[in-house]
């Protein structure tokens, strides 16, 4: 009987060992899960904050005046092309940041007066890029005077690369000038009288880009 009774508690107390293994190893593996879903957890979060960065999240806002050295070095002109043509790129994003307002009249007539001289660069890149801010500076400068006279230089330059550009461009650019349109179109015709450019698709495409502006 006494063997017996040994026999049950010492069952006994193997089960409850036993069972106190079973419940630390199920704690060990809950507490393991919980680890792991933690982790889990941190790198999603940094995944979602990674992508909203790399997705662009919203900058500060463009201020209000132009680059100021931007600005500055497009009005001394004494930088290399390259860095010009960079220079104008920057202006331009600064432009599209403000949506198109251009920091006001009086930030658009500066940016105007130290664009409008490089419309007629030899260097190609920088002409073109010139010729596209100046298409958009127009419509928001009061003063349209250096703008015109850009235009006009460049139809009238000896290299037929550069009056070509303004060719190109000059539906767009007369859009924004539109009341020296008829001056700027009578330059146009003498040019193609004179050269061998085929300046009747441009003076057309000018002409109906007009109209549309207008409504007509």
């Amino acid at each position: 009987m006494r063997g017996t009774s040994k026999a049950r508690r010492g069952a006994t107390g193997k089960g409850c060992a036993e069972g106190r293994g079973e419940e630390g190893s199920g704690y060990g593996r809950e507490q393991g899960k919980g680890g792991a879903m933690f982790n889990e957890r941190a790198i999603v979060c940094r995944s979602q904050a990674a992508l909203s960065g790399l997705m662009g999240a919203e900058g500060p806002p463009a201020s209000v005046a132009p680059p100021p050295h931007a600005l500055h070095e497009l009005r001394r002109r004494v930088a290399p092309p390259p860095e010009l043509h960079w220079l104008l790129q920057e202006v331009e994003a600064w432009g599209v940041r403000r949506g198109g307002a251009w920091g006001g009249a009086r930030a658009a007539d500066a940016l105007l007066r130290a664009v409008a001289p490089l419309a007629a660069h030899p260097h190609a890149p920088l002409r073109t890029a010139a010729l596209s801010l100046l298409a958009k500076l127009l419509p928001a400068a009061p003063d349209l005077h250096p703008g015109l006279q850009a235009i006009l230089e460049c139809l009238d330059s000896s290299q037929p690369e550069v009056a070509q550009s303004a060719v190109d461009k000059l539906p767009e650019l007369v859009v924004g000038m539109q009341e020296h349109a008829a001056r700027i179109l009578m330059r146009v015709f003498e040019l193609g009288m004179k050269s061998r450019l085929p300046v009747e698709p441009c003076i057309a495409k000018c002409v109906a880009t007009i109209n549309l502006n207008r409504g007509c």
